[in-house]
């Protein structure tokens, strides 16, 4: 199943240990979430809409920003739970509530997620 970026959805999703680590630091102090999905090697967190225009002014006033941490904004997809891709499968790690259709903002976890893609072990990287 695929459900397209942008107008109703966006997310962005870091390497699956940083990505862990990102949902029990955000969980410990209370900061509302919500879906999140699990590849066999990242974790993503379905976000509010945000235009690429928007997403550059947050990533601006950051120093550093790790390439390992991606963006899925206007004209992407993602493929949903309960799927099967070539690297495995996709899971919900936090499914949607239906009665409470709620995405938080992007730029209130981008802090947390860009700590946690830091201090993974290759978290910062890119890996292909």
């Amino acid at each position: 199943m695929l459900v397209a970026t942008g107008d109703a959805v966006c997310a962005v999703s870091l390497p699956s240990e940083a990505g862990a680590r990102a949902l029990e630091y955000l969980k410990l102090h209370g900061v509302p979430l919500g879906p999140v999905l699990a590849t066999p090697g990242r974790y993503v967190l379905l976000v509010a809409p945000y235009s690429l225009a928007e997403l550059g002014e947050l990533l601006a006033d950051r120093s550093w920003v790790p390439g390992s941490l991606r963006y899925h904004g206007p004209d992407g997809y993602l493929v949903l739970p309960p799927s099967r891709t070539g690297s495995g499968g996709v899971r919900w790690v936090r499914a949607p509530i239906e009665d409470r259709p709620w995405l938080p903002q992007v730029g209130g976890l981008l802090g947390v997620l860009i700590a946690a893609s830091t201090t993974a072990p290759d978290g910062s990287r890119l890996a292909f």
